[in-house]
């Protein structure tokens, strides 16, 4: 993560609030890591190219603000 990465972290938790936040920040991890995982073994990208995490970010804020009572609620949140 980078510098602009922490920035649009910090604006997704003011816009969702306490769990939805937090469950967004967690789901762009899980997304980043599967594309990545994803892009390495079909040597679309190797282990050293660098992914921009924004848009895994922005994809786990909406989908956390479709789902996110379901989310929160198979977590216990």
């Amino acid at each position: 993560m980078a510098d602009g990465d922490m920035y649009v972290a910090l604006y997704i938790g003011l816009l969702l609030g306490w769990p939805r936040g937090l469950i967004a920040i967690l789901l762009s991890f899980v997304i980043g890591a599967v594309i990545g995982v994803i892009l390495i073994v079909t040597k679309i990208r190797s282990r050293k190219d660098t992914l921009p995490f924004v848009p895994f970010m922005m994809i786990a804020t909406c989908l956390s603000l479709i789902f996110g009572n379901y989310f929160t609620g198979f977590l216990g949140l």
